[in-house]
C-alpha cells in the first residue's frame, strides 16, 4: 500500500506587515482513506530564513471523497509576534515523520508539501533635510570687515 500524499493547497505570500499569524491548507490524499484521527499540531514543521523553525497548530480537518481526501487547515504564529520586513524570505512546510497516516496504517513520509514567502516592503525613513541659514551681515563704521551675527 502507498502512504498518504500531502500537497499545500493555499499558501499565499505575506505582503503586509503587522499580522500575528499565517494560515494555510494541506490536502492529504490516500486511496484507502486518510486517518483523520492521526492529524494533530505536530504534523508540520515550518522552516525559513535565519534558521527559523516552528511547529503549527491544527485548526480543523475536512474530509471529502469518502475520506480519501482531507483538507487540514493549520496556523503558524508570526515570527517575533508580528510579520515584518525582517522576516522576508522563503519558508518550507514540511510534513513531519510518523505523523499523518492512512486507514491501512501507512504513514506519510517526511516531505516538503509546499512553500510560502514573506515579501514585505522595507520602509525607509527619509533623512532629515539639511537646513542652511544665512545670517545677515552688518557693518559698523569702525569695522573694516563684515561682522557675522
Amino acid at each position: 500500500m502507498t502512504p498518504p500524499v500531502a500537497v499545500v493547497q493555499t499558501a499565499a505570500t505575506i505582503r503586509s506587515a503587522g499580522g500575528t499569524e499565517y494560515r494555510f491548507v494541506i490536502r492529504y490524499t490516500d486511496a484507502s482513506g486518510v486517518d483523520v484521527d492521526s492529524l494533530s499540531n505536530g504534523d508540520v514543521l515550518v522552516t525559513g530564513p535565519g534558521g527559523f523553525s516552528s511547529g503549527v497548530t491544527l485548526l480543523d480537518a475536512t474530509p471529502s471523497n469518502g475520506g480519501r481526501t482531507v483538507d487540514a487547515r493549520y496556523q503558524l504564529a508570526a515570527r517575533g509576534g508580528t510579520w515584518g520586513a525582517e522576516d522576508n524570505g522563503a519558508y518550507a512546510l514540511t510534513v513531519r515523520k510518523q505523523q499523518v497516516a492512512d486507514l491501512a496504517g501507512n504513514v506519510a513520509p517526511v516531505t516538503v508539501a509546499g512553500t510560502f514567502a514573506v515579501s514585505i516592503a522595507v520602509v525607509s525613513r527619509p533623512r532629515p533635510a539639511r537646513v542652511f541659514s544665512v545670517l545677515p551681515v552688518t557693518r559698523t563704521e569702525d569695522d573694516e570687515a563684515p561682522v557675522w551675527r
